[in-house]
């Protein structure tokens, strides 16, 4: 009887010792797996998140920094902004051909932007030329762009494929460890923990890149354009002209027109700033309409606010030998009606220059350049300082 509860003792006691083996066993073998697939999630599959949202980022950046070059001409900031988004994108390459070792999508990713680093070259080439083209820089960026846009969608793709995977792992971890509570409760709980900040930290970087291409592009256009009556600038009207006069083609004519406003001193001494500014913006949208109805004398026709109270139009093509004329006299026509201001009526009055032809008494230039012929203006104060010639 009493070996028989010996037995019984041992008995238990080997089936408590044999269930604390399997226990442990069972403990470790899924504890591993678990280890395995944390350790992987955490060491390659997160990092490799990241870097290819940092890649996606690097990407889009390349763009303003393209536009910038184009825009602003600094080919040393180029250069330099160029080699450390280069380095940046090289090492978030590194990482998702780890990632994904045997990925076409990868190998696709650096043979487009192998095509955007030539494409970088060649406007580098274009718009440090003597003489530089721009139809043919504008071209080049927009392939960059289309370019960029199908590396953005790859990575996004490939991003995807990624978070499918780490929820895939998280589930074999969760069934792994599903017969001991504790544990299940724990691991799923840190890598709740650990996706939710990655997930938020990559939403605010992409959220930040977003932020600063916004920005980006509202400093170009401020670059470009009146804050007060919202038309090209100084800037712009140089880039144009420049562009008019050394780029035209055979039998095509282009003409500068330059306006002012007369006596907007008077105006903002005797009403104050508020109503001159009113005043410049009446007119610079009197004039913009009126010049949408030109196309048929000349086209592509645009207007300029150059500073204070002048006024300046591009005429890049006249379809007629006296458009600029017909133009001036057009404008005459509109500007006659009395322009509303805060309740008051202003007349506006177009200044024109002294008369350099004594048999036509009384007859005044609004400034309009013509080229007829010969090599174009080196610069664009020759054809402000000429404006009174046509």
């Amino acid at each position: 009887m009493k070996l028989a509860l010996k037995h019984r003792i041992f008995a238990v006691h080997a089936v408590v010792l044999a269930l604390g083996v399997l226990l442990s066993a069972l403990t470790y073998f899924h504890g591993r797996g678990v280890m395995d697939v944390t350790e992987f999630l955490v060491e390659k599959d997160l990092p490799a998140l990241k870097s290819l949202s940092d890649l996606k980022a690097d990407v889009i950046e390349l763009e303003p920094i393209l536009y910038e070059y184009y825009i602003a001409g600094s080919r040393q900031r180029f250069l330099g902004r160029m080699e450390s988004n280069a380095q940046r994108i090289e090492a978030n390459l590194s990482v998702a051909r780890e990632a994904f070792p045997v990925s076409a999508t990868v190998a696709a990713i650096e043979s487009r932007y192998t095509e955007i680093k030539s494409l970088a070259r060649q406007l580098d080439q274009a718009l440090s030329a003597e003489r530089i083209d721009q139809g043919k820089a504008r071209n080049l960026i927009a392939a960059v762009s289309r370019t960029c846009a199908q590396i953005v969608q790859q990575l996004d793709g490939m991003v995807k494929a990624l978070q499918n995977r780490v929820s895939d792992r998280a589930q074999a971890s969760h069934d792994k460890v599903y017969g001991i509570i504790g544990l299940v409760a724990f691991f799923s709980g840190m890598l709740f923990l650990v996706v939710l900040i990655a997930g938020h930290y990559v939403k605010a970087y992409l959220a930040g890149v977003a932020e600063r291409k916004r920005a980006e592009d509202k400093l170009i256009y401020q670059a470009c354009h009146d804050a007060l009556t919202g038309l090209s600038n100084r800037y712009m009207f140089q880039e144009r002209v420049v562009e008019a006069l050394s780029g035209g083609r055979e039998g095509v004519r282009p003409a500068v027109m330059m306006l002012n406003v007369d006596r907007l001193k008077q105006v903002n001494d005797s009403l104050g700033h508020a109503v001159g500014d009113r005043l410049l913006q009446a007119v610079g949208e009197r004039l913009q309409t009126m010049l949408q109805g030109c196309d048929e004398m000349c086209p592509g026709s645009s207007l300029y606010r150059l500073e204070g109270d002048r006024f300046a139009i591009l005429m890049p093509t006249l379809a007629v030998q006296d458009a600029p004329v017909r133009l001036a006299e057009r404008i005459a026509a509109h500007m006659k009606e009395s322009l509303r201001i805060d309740g008051r009526e202003l007349s506006v009055d177009l200044a024109g220059f002294p008369d350099r032809e004594p048999e036509r008494p009384g007859y005044r230039s609004l400034g309009a350049v013509m080229r007829t012929s010969g090599p174009a203006p080196s610069n664009v104060n020759n054809v402000l300082e000429n404006r009174d010639s046509a």
